[in-house]
Order: C-alpha cells, then structure tokens, then sequence
C-alpha cells in the first residue's frame, strides 16, 4: 500500500504539470490572435522569443546549466530550438493573421500525431495499425477543416492561413522529439532554457533588420500583455512544464493530456472572441480529437 501510495504522490505533480503547459498553449492561439490585432505578424511572432531569450539566457547563465556534452546533444539543442522556439511561432503567428483562432486551434491539436510519428522515424519503427488508423481520421478532419472554406462562407479563414498554421505544427512536433532526447542528457531546464536564449539571437535579428509598421508607442497595455503572456508563458513555463511531464510520465502517458488543449481554444475562441461554432467545425473537431485518442490507445 506504502509503494502504491509512493506512486500516486509522484504521479500528480506529473499530471498537474502537463495540465499546466495544456491550458497555457490552449490559451496560445486566442493571446496570439489579440497579439497579431495589435502589433502585426512579424513582431507578434518573434517577439515572444525577443523577450524570452534573454531572460532564459541570464537564467542558464546564473543557474549554470549543463550545455550539451556532445555534437549530437548540439544537433538536439539546436533542432528543438529551431522547431519550438523560431519555427512553431512564427509560421503559427503568420497563420493565425489570416484564419481563427477555432482552425489554428484544431490544426495545432494534431501535434501529438505528428510528434509520434517524429518519434517512430527517429526510434526506426513501425507504429501500430491502430495509430494508423487514428492518424487518418485525425488527418480526415484537418481536411474537413481545410476544405470547409470552399463549401462555408465563414468569415475570417483563408487556405494559406491553416497551411501556415500546419507548417507550424509539423516543426513543433519534430522540435518536441528533439527536445525530449536532449532532456534525457541535460535535464528540463537546460534544454529548455539554453534553447530559448539560443533562439534569441536570430530572433533579435530579424527585429532589428526587418522592417515593421509596428508603432509601439501607440500599442496598449494590453497588447503588450499578450506578448509577455506568449514570452513567459508560451514559450518559457509552457515548454518547462510540458518537457518536465514528458521527462518523467512518458509520452504515451502525458500525450493524451492534450485533447484538452483544443477544446480549451476553442470555448475561448467561440466565447472570448465570438468566432462561429460552424457544422464543420464540430465534424472536424471530433474527427480530430478522435482520431488521436485511437492513435494514442495504440
């Protein structure tokens, strides 16, 4: 009985972590989307990594934490901060300027689909018939999703808009698979925040380079808000939160967490920002939210 109890004890900090990174990145699309109102796509995007990466830096820096021992743990660090950190961002700011946040929301929930598939090529195996099958009918209802724009006349989605947002998906998954590995040899906060402070520097240039018509001065306070929501929350005590569950109840145990993270966007997008709950949107919902329940069971 004392070691079931042991169990359970070390169990729920697991779970209350991974719920923790689930409702921050459900509330991701609708900060991003007020993000993008306020100061375009371009600084949306990268800001949230402008801010975060120094922080993260002065964190790693007074923490000491371990950098990556070898030229693969490098390769590791730098394909999770390229994926999570640049990629996954960006591509989802830009796509979230042309579709809603319900499509960004849902393209985004097959994430755990895609990060196992990531993770059968890098581990060189065959998944399961029934992850197969779920994975189409997850992918069914992106389609849906996708294609619902050429039946429905629904204000707001465009096709580049939930391309964009698919893109963003993919490149997150493959930095997840990165980043889990490299947790497995530096530890949570390591790969966390040496990721974010690497991603910085890019991010910095592009800010400094690009031109925007971002006019701070006329932003207000709640804009500015958002993008500290997305810096500190998205990006930094998300990703903590989410690579420390990962690390310790393993992904096919914490994976399944997420079907929360969908249906959190979408009552925040339909009652927080008044977007229209639309038949195919319901289709593809349960299509999506299905399909990776059956992937994950197998």
């Amino acid at each position: 009985m004392t070691e079931v109890r042991s169990q359970l004890t070390l169990g729920l900090p697991v779970i209350e972590a991974a719920l923790v990174a689930t409702v921050i990145w459900g509330l991701t699309p609708a900060a991003t989307k007020l993000a993008v109102a306020e100061v375009g796509p371009v600084s949306a995007g990268f800001m949230r990594t402008v801010i975060a990466g120094p922080l993260c830096l002065a964190v790693a820096l007074f923490a000491k934490l371990q950098l990556p021992p070898s030229t693969s743990g490098w390769g590791q660090l730098i394909g999770s901060a390229l994926g999570c950190y640049i990629a996954f961002p960006v591509l989802f700011t830009f796509g979230q300027a042309v579709t809603t946040t319900s499509h960004a929301a849902l393209i985004i929930a097959t994430m755990p689909i895609l990060t196992g598939l990531f993770a059968a090529i890098v581990e060189r195996r065959m998944p399961s018939r029934g992850w197969w099958m779920g994975s189409g009918m997850a992918f069914c209802g992106v389609l849906v999703l996708v294609g619902s724009r050429f039946g429905y006349a629904e204000p707001g989605v465009t096709l580049r808009g939930d391309l964009l947002c698919l893109a963003s998906a993919i490149c997150g998954s493959a930095g997840y698979i990165a980043g889990s590995r490299l947790t497995a040899v530096i530890g949570t906060w390591g790969t966390t925040f040496w990721g974010l402070a690497f991603s910085g520097v890019p991010s910095t240039v592009v800010i400094l380079v690009v031109p925007t018509p971002t006019d701070w001065s006329t932003v207000s306070a709640f804009g500015y808000a958002t993008i500290a929501y997305l810096a500190i929350f998205g990006s930094i005590l998300g990703y903590v939160a989410w690579y420390w569950a990962l690390a310790r109840g393993g992904a096919m145990r914490i994976g399944p967490i997420q079907f929360l993270l969908p249906v959190i966007a979408l009552i925040v997008a339909v009652l927080g920002l008044g977007e229209v709950l639309t038949l195919p949107l319901i289709i593809a919902a349960i299509a999506i939210a299905g399909g990776i329940a059956v992937a994950q069971k197998s």
